[in-house]
């Protein structure tokens, strides 16, 4: 705590008893280790400002602050514009808190918000009273700071992620009404209009059961969340299915394809069913062409096989006498 309480020397009374020593307030500033764990681990105030409010309303809570420590908390946690807006919207609260009869609650504010080191006595009322007041005006200027003008469109923008949760989904959508549309979203009166939001923009298969429940709009928070996430565990399983659907049709379109291609090939390899009877020809039909007015002999597209050639004998050469029989040898 960077304020801490001790007790100082004992006392001796006027009879020569000890008495224990009045308390005394010193102080210990933040260590860097605690400033660093609170920035790198909390998202920053422009982002999700509530988040950063609950943080320093836990650490005004917690710890007994000086104006030096909520100084060293603004510079490490904030930005000049979101310093500036916090202290600027604190003076105002600061202003409408002013003492009755204080004329001036302009100066006054400004002193009780001041920019530079005041000199506030931790040992007096008068001091610890300031003290108090200063992280209060502040922890004011956060929750003013962060609302912003009234843009209903921008909650519209939020939808249920794939592999996000229904109740991650909720928690981000009323953020945003809180931020966008600047009210509670567990207000009972805003429940209906958090509902329909919740219904509109969910992931489609947690949609299509929500919008069939009768009276959603009007029906508590937890009971919706109970069908989500019921839509949400069996998205596997329901995945799964839809797959096995999608791989039986294929097969089923690839047989038909395939026996159609079957039953085509067939038809172009044969003139006829083996089944069926020769068909008689007509009188005057070609049995080639099929066409009227003369026979196959004749069809002009039908090629008559050629004579088989014989090779021509070879002509007795002149140098090598021919023999024929007996008679052309000489006999001596």
């Amino acid at each position: 705590m960077p304020l801490r309480e001790t007790r100082g020397s004992d006392l001796i009374g006027p009879d020569g008893t000890s008495l224990p020593g009045r308390p005394i307030i010193y102080y210990q500033p933040f260590t860097t280790t605690d400033l660093l764990n609170w920035k790198h681990h909390t998202p920053a105030y422009s982002e999700k400002p509530q988040v950063m409010t609950d943080l320093m309303e836990s650490i005004f809570q917690t710890h007994q602050l000086t104006w030096e420590d909520c100084q060293q908390l603004l510079r490490t946690l904030f930005n000049n514009e979101e310093r500036r807006r916090i202290l600027q919207e604190a003076r105002k609260w600061l202003e409408e808190m002013a003492p009755g009869g204080v004329t001036d609650t302009g100066r006054w504010a400004n002193e009780a918000a001041p920019d530079k080191r005041p000199d506030w006595d931790f040992n007096t009322e008068e001091g610890r009273s300031a003290i108090r007041r200063y992280p209060e005006a502040i922890l004011r200027g956060l929750r003013q700071g962060a609302k912003k003008p009234t843009n209903m469109s921008k909650t519209a923008d939020v939808t249920q992620d794939s592999e996000e949760t229904p109740g991650d989904f909720y928690e981000r959508l009323c953020e945003a009404f809180r931020i966008y549309a600047r009210f509670d979203p567990e207000a009972p009166e805003n429940q209906r209009m958090v509902n329909a939001a919740f219904v509109a923009q969910s992931a489609p298969d947690s949609h299509r059961k929500l919008q069939k429940l009768e009276g959603f709009a009007g029906m508590n928070i937890t009971q919706l969340l109970e069908v989500a996430n019921k839509v949400f565990r069996n998205r596997d399983s329901v995945a799964k299915r839809e797959a096995d659907k999608r791989m039986r049709q294929k097969a089923t379109l690839l047989a038909a394809a395939l026996q159609q291609n079957t039953n085509q090939r067939k038809t172009v390899g044969q003139t006829r069913d083996p089944g069926q009877p020769r068909r008689m020809l007509k009188k005057d039909q070609c049995a080639y062409c099929k066409e009227m007015g003369h026979w196959k002999n004749e069809c002009p597209n039908w090629r008559q096989p050629q004579p088989r050639s014989h090779p021509r004998p070879t002509p007795p050469s002149e140098k090598e006498p021919e023999f024929i029989g007996l008679a052309g040898i000489d006999s001596d």
